[in-house]
This record gives C-alpha cells, structure tokens and sequence, in this order.
C-alpha cells in the first residue's frame, strides 16, 4: 500500500511540474507574435463594359440604314479592400 501511495504523490508533483511549465510557457507565447489589424484601403480598378449603339450606314447604293455595333467603354472604378496591417 505505501509503494502505491508513493508511486501516486511522485505522479502529482511530475503532473503540477508540467501543468506550472505549461502555465509559464503560455504567458509569453502571444507576446512574440505581432498583433494584427484591418484597414479599409480604397483602390481604383480598370473595367471594360460593352456599350450597345446604333450607327447609321450606307449601302453600295448609297441608302442609309441602322445598324447596330458593340462598343467597349473604360471606366476608373472605385474598390474597398482591406489590408492586414501589423501594429
């Protein structure tokens, strides 16, 4: 019975040496990483949009008539992006 009562107490303090190295170890795990936080940015994008007109033609004969082409127009769009920036 006193061989189990030691085995057992040699046990808890090998348990509260890990469980106090464990506690000492966590406290300054977070302090070596860099915290982080988001920042709205605002960029401008370049985007083609198809535009539909209508033009006038003529014939070989000289007769107008419609028609219709497919244009491409260009536009400075403004886009929110969020960026991580460390502090």
């Amino acid at each position: 019975m006193s061989r189990l009562l030691k085995s057992f107490a040699v046990l808890t303090v090998i348990t509260a040496a890990f469980a106090m190295t464990a506690d000492a170890q966590a406290g300054h795990c977070h302090d070596s990483y860099p915290q982080y936080t988001w920042k709205a940015v605002t960029v401008y994008q370049t985007v083609r949009q198809p535009k539909v007109i209508t033009v006038t033609l003529y014939d070989h004969c000289d007769r107008p008539y419609l028609a219709h082409k497919t244009v491409w127009t260009t536009h400075r769009v403004p886009v929110t992006k969020y960026v991580k920036v460390a502090y």
